[in-house]
């Protein structure tokens, strides 16, 4: 019995505390009792007295990639931003013929499937846009502020909550009638207004990110001399039998699109080498050897959805696993090694900092680890692969076959990476890290802002109000960074 809780609840209680009537243990969890004791202790009311709150279209929907619409889904929200990254586009008809799901400035979205209890505020960055069923839209009528409510949804307080009253094994969902009794505390305008300060200078800084990274990706184009490289499809080409299927095995037309063996060529036009020949260690990861921990304990995994754009997610928002003693060291991360993913977003690429040194990577990755005496910067190599590689090599060479889409160590080993004067590597590598630092400085904020709410539910608006100042001065060091970036 080491180990092992109980807690006594009255039946009074239950019929109180649950209209659905949960006997469940895991909704009278120690941990969620304990956060419910301290929420209650701050004025607040449910978020059905305060927003109007729906959800978004319950047909199919009508993608049209020639249309300017939006089409926000439960993968589109994070953490208090918008990943449009990928997102498709809803047709014009569908769009005006559903206004009920139609996003306005000010909205609440909050993701209710899959990976439940993301949220952002729509802004005019993301209009506009209309929304499918796994969204809520929450519509702030009177009191709160939209983004001090989406920051509190995303504190453990409004997380405990959103997690406490999902339903369902086979795919959990967040009901709307859950989210309208989701409580949220009062405070002051002024308070609610400086959250939302916070949260809207980490936007403008991801924004400055975004336009760094863009930078970085023009020089590598400009340097590869592929500025002006033209990628469409063509329709209609010829290939005789000899100069295809008897070179490559391949039938499928869309390995013989001549964008890909342009792409080839222009490359293969200066020096290269194959990734085989400067890397030292190219390799699987490996599988989980437990369960993934739910308390922060463990070593870090690192799986292809962790990964994207040469950056890797926050060491905190990794999945972590124990019973690791028997592993080998090739399955750690060093500084410098660079995780692609091998299955699903294949080639998705993200280079290890000082900061994610001895992870484990997952077993649909495949890592690169750059010999010492190879002349080549890690962050450039990665940009390569994200940017170049990835649509001209990778997707004409992954597997189309299986279930699905992924690649190989063979195909990994045998990619062609453009030899570049490493003081222009460097150039566009300082670019890159630029984008890192950036960004770092964003998701900070974000926490910051989450952080600040938390204090304030515990300890009051005055105790989160001293923690303004630590903030304003990670404010002034992100002000530093963009005078220099525009100084460059």
């Amino acid at each position: 019995m080491d180990g092992l809780g109980c807690n006594e609840i009255l039946k009074s209680s239950i019929i109180k505390g649950s209209p659905e009537l949960r006997i469940d243990s895991e909704y009278y969890s120690r941990c969620y009792l304990q956060y419910d004791k301290i929420i209650r202790r701050n004025p607040g009311i449910t978020i059905g007295e305060f927003a109007y709150v729906t959800d978004g279209i319950h047909t199919s929907i009508e993608f049209d990639e020639n249309s300017h619409i939006n089409l926000i889904s439960a993968k589109s929200p994070k953490e208090n931003y918008f990943d449009l990254s990928g997102n498709g586009y809803i047709s014009c008809a569908q769009h005006y013929a559903n206004p009920r799901t139609a996003l306005k400035k000010g909205d609440i979205i909050l993701s209710t499937v899959g990976t439940i209890g993301k949220c952002a505020v729509v802004d005019d960055t993301v209009l506009p846009a209309n929304s499918d069923r796994h969204v809520a839209i929450i519509r702030v009528k009177e009191r709160y502020n939209p983004y001090y409510v989406s920051t509190f949804l995303l504190s453990k307080y409004g997380r405990y909550q959103c997690n406490r009253f999902i339903t369902g094994n086979v795919q959990p969902n967040l009901f709307l009638d859950k989210i309208r009794n989701i409580i949220v505390p009062c405070f002051s305008e002024s308070f609610q207004e400086k959250v939302k300060q916070i949260v809207l200078y980490a936007l403008n800084r991801r924004k400055d990110s975004q336009a760094v990274f863009h930078e970085a990706e023009q020089i590598l184009k400009m340097e590869l001399g592929m500025k002006d490289f033209l990628s469409t499809d063509i329709t209609d080409f010829t290939k005789t039998f000899s100069s295809s299927f008897l070179e490559s095995g391949r039938l499928d037309a869309e390995y013989y699109q001549p964008k890909y063996e342009n792409f080839e060529k222009h490359i293969k036009v200066g020096d290269y080498v194959l990734a085989g020949d400067i890397c030292s260690d190219i390799c699987y990861g490996t599988v989980p050897t437990s369960p993934y921990t739910m308390d922060g304990s463990g070593v870090p995994y690192i799986k292809g959805m962790n990964i994207k754009n040469t950056f890797v997610d926050n060491l905190e928002d990794l999945d972590r696993i124990t019973n690791t003693g028997s592993l080998p060291d090739k399955f750690y991360t060093k500084a410098g090694d660079i995780i692609i993913s091998q299955m699903g977003t294949v080639a998705d690429c993200g280079v290890i900092s000082t900061k994610h040194e001895n992870c484990l990577f997952g077993s649909f990755t495949i890592r690169l680890r750059l010999k010492n005496t190879a002349p080549f910067v890690p962050l450039f190599v990665g940009l390569y692969i994200q940017l170049l590689a990835k649509p001209y090599y990778f997707y004409r060479n992954i597997a189309h076959a299986s279930v699905r889409q992924n690649t190989d160590l063979p195909t990994v080993q045998n990619l062609f990476i453009p030899k570049l004067d490493l003081k222009k590597q460097i150039l566009i590598a300082d670019k890159v890290q630029q984008f890192l630092n950036l960004r770092n400085v964003s998701n900070e904020l974000f926490e910051s802002a989450k952080s600040v709410v938390e204090v304030a539910i515990e300890n009051g608006e005055d105790a989160a109000l001293r923690k303004f100042e630590d903030i304003e001065c990670l404010q002034h060091c992100s002000n530093l960074q963009i005078v220099e970036r525009h100084g460059d």
